[in-house]
């Protein structure tokens, strides 16, 4: 048996009842559709909020700006249900003036989301039984600003074997609620309901710092000027644990239903506002990228990402336990991606040639545990990047999908078929803002 319904939350997943909710993939779309490689990735026209020390490759101004769409089928045995969600994924703006070392971005995506709706069963006695529904909406944001810097230096007097060294930093401003209710609903009228409404609200700053840096392997030179090379790309990037300060609150209720609206009777019991903190763990990243560009302006990239970030140690007086009775664990992502132009924009006479392709895979053990099974995510992805000639500038069309499942080695948890897509631009029309005019 399945069905289909419409959900009205940007995720729909038992898994975002646990913790702070399904936590959001890092990178851009560009790094989505390679599987999620985004620590050694750079580009000059795609922001990497994962390590901020890609932010000085930008060429010039860039706005960013990303949507995702996702379809969930979530089934035990012969049931099923399909989801399906959206939301605004992610917006940013990077400024860098052409030639400078220095540049500046700020940016707003989701850090986690949660959205769910549950029901079970159960018998009290002989003569009455009871429903027990969980729902869940809400999610955390980040809002961004960081700041990188390169330096270069050569190997010979042409200038063309280039070593590139970055760094940067971010200051990440997390806020936002995730709002969870728990009913008790009787069979029996004359018996009232309970209702239990629990939120955790957080805000706070935490930081990241990012480093980065290109060797060149092998260029061929024409004139003084590097016409193809294969260079050898490291980065990896640190997010420092801190407590990020909470406020809880918890609402007891008792109700009863007059033609499917819920009535309040009483309130039980309040919790309002309790300050609080929990002990946001540390992360760490690191990747290596080797890339090969083509007399013809084409240009391959073969890359590799690890993550990891131990949450097993959950600190606090209000910690994510507080809305949750669950074990969490150190969560760890490898994930592998490829990226293929056929040639430059400047050479190519098809517009196939001027697409750019990219796939990946990933595999993913998620910070949840669940009794004895870890919730393990399994996923490949596919994309493409179209550039804007009309714009005149380096402005591109974004596409990837993504193809995923959830669930345990054990067999014992809810298995989850998520299919992702994102669409979003790179757009360009600010490259000239710091150019500064001559006139006779």
């Amino acid at each position: 048996m399945s069905s289909d319904i419409h959900a009205q939350v940007s995720v729909n997943s038992p898994y975002s009842r646990f913790g702070l909710g399904i936590l959001n993939d890092p990178g851009s779309i560009r790094h989505f559709s390679m599987g999620g490689v985004c620590t050694p990735l750079l580009d000059g026209s795609v922001i990497n909020f994962q390590n901020p020390a890609t932010y000085s490759s930008l060429t010039e101004t860039v706005f960013q700006l990303t949507g995702k769409g996702s379809f969930n089928q979530i089934g035990t045995g012969d049931e099923s249900v399909t989801y399906r969600g959206g939301n605004l994924n992610e917006v940013a703006l990077g400024f860098k003036k052409l030639g400078s070392p220095w540049a500046i971005v700020i940016g707003l995506t989701p850090y986690s989301t949660s959205g769910y709706q549950l029901e079970r069963s159960q018998a009290v006695n002989d003569t009455l039984s009871a429903r027990y529904r969980y729902a869940g909406e809400g999610g955390i944001n980040r809002l961004i600003t960081g700041v990188s810097r390169s330096f270069e230096w050569h190997t010979d007097t042409a200038k063309v074997m280039t070593h590139k060294l970055m760094f940067g930093a971010n200051i990440n401003y997390l806020f936002g609620s995730v709002e969870q209710s728990r009913r008790v609903i009787y069979n029996n009228n004359q018996l009232n309901n309970t209702r239990v409404t629990t939120a955790i609200k957080v805000a706070d700053f935490f930081f990241d710092l990012g480093m980065h840096y290109t060797l060149p392997l092998a260029v061929t030179k024409e004139n003084a000027k590097a016409v193809s090379g294969s260079y050898l790309q490291l980065g990896a990037d640190y997010s420092i644990g801190t407590a990020i300060n909470t406020r809880f609150s918890e609402l007891g209720e008792s109700f009863y239903y007059f033609t499917s609206v819920e009535i309040t009777l009483d309130t039980s019991y309040i919790e309002d506002g309790n300050r609080g903190y929990f002990s946001m763990p540390s992360r760490l990243s690191i990747g290596g990228n080797y890339l090969y560009h083509a007399r013809n302006g084409g240009m391959l990239s073969v890359a590799a990402d690890y993550r990891s970030q131990d949450w097993s140690d959950l600190k606090g007086s209000t910690n994510i336990h507080s809305i949750t009775p669950t074990v969490l664990r150190k969560s760890e992502t490898l994930a592998f991606g490829v990226e293929y132009l056929p040639e430059g924009l400047e050479k190519a006479n098809r517009f196939f040639s001027r697409v750019t392709y990219r796939a990946g895979v990933r595999q993913s053990t998620t910070y949840l545990q669940l009794g004895e099974d870890a919730v393990m995510q399994r996923g490949i992805s596919a994309g493409i990047s179209i550039p804007l000639i009309a714009s005149r500038s380096a402005s591109r069309f974004h596409f990837g999908i993504e193809l995923a499942e959830s669930g345990g080695n054990s067999g014992n948890l809810i298995e989850e078929s998520m299919t992702t897509i994102q669409v979003g631009f790179t757009l360009h029309p600010f490259e000239r803002w710091f150019f500064q005019r001559k006139y006779d």
